[in-house]
């Protein structure tokens, strides 16, 4: 009879093998490749495409033109094109092109500074751009518009305006008037000293003396007239006896009323003759 052994049965190599294998089939184990061989696991990467940039359809603004102004007629045969700057939403560099009569004169235009070219010379001026061509332009009508394009070849138009070189305009002559002169012709010269003898005449057309020939201080004249209302003149001294009576003459009434004696003398005078002056001596 045979004695059976447990250490017979008992592989410590298999039940090793066994637990092994259950684990892997619960818990699988990725392996990895590398080309380092100081790691005993293998590595691998993959690169993910990044997404593609929308392209750029914004258009600049619209370039505002300024000089030649519609409608200019001008016999400068280089007139300077003068225009606001666009401005771009992107922030992209813009070039502008010149149409002259629908034709791209001048093209590739920038805006980063002063510029001096075969073809025009351009001026910065804050965000107006001057414009002048080198070549004299030939004398006619024209029409004129700027483009503005950026990087991306989005381009705008300007309004277009029209303006007409021609040498037959007239220069235009200045008329300064003078200030007007002191100096009279002599006709209105010999008006004026015709009028103040009239009136240096026409000063006094009536004299009242005294006995003594000494001119009368203080009177009261009353003057009458046919047709013609009353007229009452007071005489005093810085007359020196001197009247000017309207209308005194022939057929002239003069009441004459001394002032400044004790009788209050009064003439009653009646003039018949016609004279310039009037002497009368109150005796």
């Amino acid at each position: 009879m045979s004695t059976f052994s447990l250490k017979h049965c008992f592989n410590p190599q298999g039940l090793l093998a066994i637990v092994f294998i259950t684990l892997g089939v619960l818990f699988p184990v990725k392996a990895y490749a590398t080309t380092n061989p100081n790691l005993a696991t293998s590595v691998t990467s993959a690169t993910v495409p990044a997404l593609a940039e929308a392209p750029d359809t914004t258009t600049p603004t619209i370039p505002i033109l300024i000089a030649p102004p519609d409608g200019t007629l001008t016999d400068n045969s280089s007139p300077t094109f003068v225009w606001r700057q666009s401005t771009d939403k992107g922030g992209n560099t813009v070039f502008y092109t010149l149409y002259l009569n629908d034709v791209a004169t001048y093209s590739n235009i920038g805006s980063l500074g002063n510029t001096i070219t075969s073809s025009y010379t351009l001026r910065l001026d804050g965000d107006i751009i001057h414009l002048t061509p080198t070549s004299a332009l030939e004398y006619g009508s024209y029409s004129w518009s700027v483009t503005a394009s950026d990087l991306a070849l989005n381009t705008s138009h300007s309004a277009t305006w029209h303006f007409t070189l021609d040498t037959s305009i007239p220069p235009y002559i200045a008329t300064v008037s003078n200030p007007r002169s002191t100096i009279y012709p002599l006709r209105s010269l010999l008006a004026i000293i015709l009028l103040l003898a009239f009136l240096w005449r026409r000063r006094y057309n009536l004299i009242l003396l005294n006995p003594q020939f000494r001119p009368i201080s203080h009177a009261t004249i009353y003057h009458s007239v046919p047709n013609l209302r009353s007229t009452i003149h007071d005489l005093r001294s810085i007359h020196h006896g001197r009247l000017y009576i309207p209308h005194l003459g022939r057929y002239s009434t003069l009441t004459i009323r001394i002032q400044g004696n004790v009788l209050c003398t009064t003439y009653i005078l009646s003039i018949c003759g016609r004279s310039r002056l009037y002497t009368i001596v109150l005796g």
